[in-house]
């Protein structure tokens, strides 16, 4: 068994494992163990953050050999992964910050039609204190 991942963008590998086992029946693998007998590797860890705008690719691969066949069975592929902002948290945000601004500005009109709270202190232009 082969799993490794690496950031397309560096081509750093962030993870490597190789696990084998030879002459044991019913055995199987584990994702970033070394359970072989024959062979193991194992480089980077499990756990981290993988980055918003970079790419990915995790290749993977196992092969099965029945002694004395002459052939094996083998599987192996990749996953190519990107992770991308999503824009409608931004654009939700927006839209809230936008809502707020409009609100406190609207409060501010109707509390004082001259012009916004405090144009004048809260007295009119003769000194007196405006009714409100």
């Amino acid at each position: 068994m082969s799993v490794t991942l690496t950031d397309l963008g560096t081509s750093a590998v962030l993870f490597h494992n190789e696990q084998s086992i030879f002459g044991e029946p019913n055995e199987s693998f584990i994702v970033g163990q070394t359970q072989g007998n024959s062979a193991n590797a194992l480089a980077g860890s499990l756990h981290g953050l993988l980055q918003a705008g970079h790419g990915y690719r995790l290749n993977y691969g196992n092969s099965l050999y029945a002694a004395n066949s002459g052939q094996a069975a083998t599987a192996m592929g990749h996953f190519k992964l990107a992770f991308m902002p999503e824009p409608s948290s931004a654009v939700m945000a927006l839209l809230a910050l936008s809502t707020l601004l409009s609100c406190r500005s609207r409060r501010q009109r109707v509390g004082n039609p001259r012009g916004g709270a405090g144009a004048l202190g809260g007295y009119d232009s003769v000194g007196a204190e405006a009714a409100h």
